[in-house]
């Protein structure tokens, strides 16, 4: 239970109070790319917790992409891009005969999936 409270006051409350500015980011940008962005680096929001792979970001704003939440449905860049998390990296680096810790940037993994 504790580690339920720390994650809900520390993380998700983080969030709730950055939604404003997620908001305005979706409505300016129109980019999902943008608003994971934001979320990791809680630069304008002050959202924490979420700086990884990227990977909780974007789960966390796909669960948002299903709320009424203002500015998400007006996303164009949500089928070009996405954070590829560390079992898509795995599986990619398997798939084109690397090591599964091989070490790739952002772009190329995005391309390989898209050429899938």
């Amino acid at each position: 239970l504790q580690c339920y409270r720390k994650v809900c006051q520390k993380y998700l409350q983080s969030f709730w109070d950055g939604r404003h500015v997620l908001s305005t980011i979706a409505r300016e940008t129109r980019s999902w790319r943008a608003i994971v962005d934001e979320i990791r680096s809680g630069k304008r929001s002050g959202i924490v917790g979420f700086n990884g792979s990227g990977f909780i970001a974007k789960e966390v704003l796909l669960d948002s992409m299903h709320t009424p939440a203002q500015g998400l449905s007006t996303i164009t860049d949500r089928n070009e891009w996405c954070p590829i998390g560390p079992g898509a990296r795995r599986g990619l680096n398997r798939l084109h005969g690397r090591p599964t810790s091989f070490g790739l940037s952002a772009q190329p993994q995005i391309e390989q999936v898209g050429a899938m």
